[in-house]
């Protein structure tokens, strides 16, 4: 029992440690390593604090001295101007710099995909420096239904916008009109209440992004003047920090499936902050195509944040990540990470070897290998002969394929389903038996008509293929 003397134990109920008074005074925050659960408070960089009271303190020297317009300025001056010394070529300025970055943060210089620190020209370069290819591996990097981490970063997670605003986004105008600049856009694409993913980029954090799925990129469009810190503390104040700072929005046509359709959009917002220099992307042009987990953009220096959104109740996010976010709190990822998953469409079953990948989610679990060639002989004659109209009449044999794909696999119904589902299964079929000699294997095609034709040898992916209809699709297993 507790004595109010000897054991003074109602003091707990009033203490308060520095790091609590730190969070409530605007000078950090609490972010938790995800594979540990263990919550660590990070202190925020002065120049940061300082520009934040500039901006929220309620005085009358920030009122009416300093006044928004000109803290505004102050802080776009000082981002461009920090943005030209960490473009500068001097190694006595350089390399000093690099090397007390890399000691101060812990850089782990051995993934490095140049780890010698001297052959960085500018602070800049190595601040958007690359990693070895095994360096963040992708989960699940060939089912579709896997959503994996654009960024090392600090994440938080929303199943929509509603729930976003009450918790974590408190900008008096955020939306996601706001957000991409074009209500219709946000409209058509993603709906009233969309999903979102908040990913945090500390100054530490490898700056460069990737993407969360495959699929095909619109040309970025720049939005925002702003140059506001994206902290947490910034991001959960009235200060329209995701909606006025300056950005990059792009579309992704994704490979994504959905209960209903068999690509998702997905909205991609590159946003600068504080002392960022610029926002860079690895191909800037409509109709880009990125695998998942590919390298598509990088920050310059300062703290950083992407923002990618879903239509609705399209994906569930990963409980973990979730319930931290419920409770306002950052989870550190990194690139790659299984960070959620489409909603009411299984997972793609993992293939039995590293030549074979998954084609498309379905109600039942399907391997198909993928042939990294394409079927020549009679197709490559076809193509030879009407080569414009290869790649449609190519189409128009798939869709009538999975259209009648009963036809050819009366016995294999559940991959049947798969096939007419998604309209993925092409013309070539595997013909083998398992334990058969791989570099043995013939590949040959069933017509509608269920003869039986030899394709003679196979030519290499592009000649008389379209690489974008998939011709080298297979079914793993015996003759079907």
């Amino acid at each position: 029992m507790c004595t109010f003397l000897s054991n003074p134990c109602y003091l707990k109920h009033f203490q308060l440690n520095y790091t609590q008074i730190f969070a409530y005074e605007h000078m950090g925050n609490y972010v938790m390593d995800r594979k540990t659960k263990e919550k660590k408070f990070e202190d925020m960089p002065i120049y940061v604090r300082i520009g934040m009271h500039l901006l929220f303190n309620q005085s009358y020297l920030s009122q009416t001295l300093l006044g928004e317009k000109r803290v505004d300025k102050l802080l776009k001056d000082q981002s461009f101007k920090q943005g030209q010394i960490y473009d500068r070529e001097d190694p006595a300025i350089v390399q000093p710099h690099i090397q007390s970055f890399v000691e101060t943060y812990e850089i782990d210089t051995s993934q490095l995909l140049q780890p010698d620190l001297n052959a960085y020209k500018t602070f800049n370069e190595f601040f958007a420096r690359r990693l070895k290819p095994d360096a963040r591996p992708i989960d699940a990097p060939h089912d579709p239904t896997i959503i994996t981490s654009v960024a090392d970063c600090r994440l938080t997670v929303w199943n929509n916008v509603t729930t976003a605003t009450k918790v974590w986004v408190k900008g008096k105008h955020f939306s996601v009109p706001e957000l991409l600049g074009d209500a219709k856009l946000a409209e058509e694409k993603f709906g009233a209440n969309p999903s979102l993913a908040i990913f945090r980029l500390a100054p530490a954090d490898y700056h460069r992004f990737h993407s969360p799925c495959t699929g095909t990129f619109s040309a970025p469009t720049s939005q925002g003047s702003k140059y506001y810190t994206v902290n947490p503390q910034a991001v959960n104040t009235e200060l329209d920090v995701f909606t006025a700072n300056r950005r990059d929005i792009r579309v992704i046509e994704s490979n994504i499936p959905s209960a209903s359709a068999l690509t998702t959009p997905v909205g991609f917002v590159a946003i600068g902050a504080l002392l960022v220099g610029s926002i860079g992307w690895t191909d800037r042009s409509e109709g880009y195509r990125a695998e998942k987990g590919d390298d598509i953009g990088w920050f310059q220096y300062g703290g950083s944040t992407v923002i990618i959104v879903f239509p609705s109740d399209h994906i569930k996010w990963d409980d973990d990540l979730a319930d931290a976010s419920e409770q306002g709190i950052e989870v550190q990822v990194r690139v790659g990470e299984h960070i959620g998953q489409a909603i009411g469409v299984a997972p793609v079953q993992a293939p039995h070897s590293p030549n074979a990948e998954p084609v498309a989610p379905s109600s039942y679990p399907v391997r198909l290998w993928r042939n990294q060639r394409a079927p020549g002989s009679a197709l490559n004659r076809f193509a030879k002969r009407d080569p414009q109209l290869y790649p449609v009449s190519l189409a128009a044999i798939m869709l009538a394929i999975t259209a009648t794909g009963g036809y050819f696999l009366a016995q294999k119904s559940q991959t049947h389903d798969a096939a007419k589902s998604f309209g993925t299964i092409t013309p070539a079929w595997e013909a083998h038996k398992p334990g058969d000699n791989v570099s043995e294997w013939k590949h040959r095609f069933k017509t509608r008509r269920g003869v039986e034709g030899d394709l003679g040898t196979i030519l290499s992916q592009g000649e008389g293929s379209d690489r974008s209809l998939k011709p080298g699709w297979m079914r793993e297993g015996e003759w079907c």
